[in-house]
């Protein structure tokens, strides 16, 4: 079932300790989850190597663990990142809202340039894909590098192409509309734009010398296509 903006049941679980761990501040999770664990298996060598090796294998993340660390880490993102609360800025001096601001703005720089090395790793599996392109969500374009986030948004346009599951098609599309504000609006209104000659472009590709009138006329190794 297909529920537009429902979150997993574990990262809602999650936003209720992520809070009271240290361990699981954003910037921590996302680390580790991109830690190259390829050599973990090798235990030959030294005692120092050997040692090294085994803690590694200790640690190294399975394939349904990295799953749900990417869900943990979309609450840890949205409960650091979102604009601070009107209840809470009361409570803050002038000064200490600036700072919290330009912490905010720093953070969700530095988010921007991850959402991709994320993808690279993980964007072939639409359960992993569809968590990471969640992150966007909670981006403030505005406080965008320009040029970071458009290599951001021509991942999530790749995502899009390369997925047929509803769940990425979805969060795709919202990374792509919440794109379309302020000075992003025109980049994000670029990829947009080229997705859609794309689909024109496979279409009059598939309908080549065929009537598309008639029912039925497509082949199944077309319309598979």
């Amino acid at each position: 079932m297909i529920v537009p903006n429902l979150e997993s049941r574990f990262s809602l679980a999650a936003e209720g300790f992520c809070s009271c761990i240290p361990e699981l501040k954003w910037e921590i999770l996302a680390g580790y989850v991109l830690f190259d664990h390829s050599d973990a298996g090798n235990a030959n060598g030294s005692n120092g190597a050997s040692a090294m090796a085994n803690f590694k294998q200790e640690v190294k993340l399975s394939d349904k663990e990295e799953l749900l660390l990417l869900e943990v880490l979309n609450a840890a993102v949205k409960l650091s990142l979102s604009n601070v609360s009107s209840e809470k800025s009361k409570k803050l001096t002038k000064a200490q809202r600036v700072a919290e601001q330009d912490s905010l703005e720093t953070g969700g720089r530095h988010l921007a340039i991850l959402i991709p090395r994320l993808l690279n790793k993980f964007g072939d599996i639409p359960e992993a894909a569809s968590a990471i392109l969640k992150l966007e969500h909670v981006l403030s374009p505005e406080n965008q590098d320009a040029t970071a986030y458009s290599n951001l948004l021509e991942d999530i346009k790749k995502q899009f192409q390369s997925h047929i599951k509803p769940r990425v098609l979805e969060e795709a599309s919202r990374a792509l509309l919440h794109a379309r504000s302020g000075d992003t609006e025109e980049a994000a209104q670029g990829k947009v734009s080229s997705l859609a000659e794309d689909a024109v472009d496979k279409i009059t590709a598939l309908a080549k010398g065929r009537r598309l009138d008639v029912r039925g006329s497509l082949e199944e190794t077309t319309w598979r296509y």
